[in-house]
């Protein structure tokens, strides 16, 4: 398996989604999962930004962390993953577990700009300065994404389609 990691507007959902437009090969998103069970659960629809706004940071990591300890190394071929869950030690372990970490690394202007222009900012940032505690996440974050990742790709200026030829060709088989 192949664990997209990264920031939001990095490209992992996208790339996973060319990958299985591509090669037909499955993929899945924790985004989804959390999503999913979040609805089993309470019968409500939400999306991964209403149910951390509504559950708090600290229950939607626990929810992050259940979704990641349902799969098995052959539960899809290629994974993304929220950019916090490799904020929990544990996690780290349990997608290392699951096979090969890819951080998808991307500019910080470059991703400050594509979250601004969707106009949803993530629960986590601070609504009076998005845009600073969003590069001092950025920051924060990046050194742990380089320090755990198997690979990094870097995506800027890559279409989808040759970001994934770029994940099969230096990542190895999918």
């Amino acid at each position: 398996m192949k664990i997209l990691c990264g920031f939001k507007g990095s490209g992992k959902s996208t790339l996973a989604r060319a990958c299985h437009r591509l090669w037909g090969i499955t993929i899945a998103d924790t985004d989804s999962l959390i999503e999913e069970a979040y609805y089993r659960g309470t019968g409500r629809r939400a999306s991964c930004r209403e149910i951390a706004l509504c559950e708090g940071e600290e229950a939607f990591r626990l929810r992050e962390k259940e979704a990641l300890n349902t799969l098995s190394p052959n539960s899809c071929a290629v994974l993304s993953v929220g950019g916090g869950a490799l904020e929990e030690a544990g996690n780290i372990a349990t997608m290392k577990s699951l096979g090969s970490l890819v951080y998808l690394r991307a500019e910080v202007e470059l991703l400050w700009e594509r979250i601004a222009a969707s106009g949803v900012f993530p629960s986590y940032l601070d609504v009076h300065d998005p845009r600073a505690s969003f590069i001092a996440i950025y920051h924060r974050r990046a050194v742990t994404f380089e320090r755990c990742a198997d690979y990094i790709i870097d995506t800027h200026r890559h279409t989808p389609e040759v970001l994934a030829s770029l994940l099969a060709e230096e990542c190895g088989p999918l």
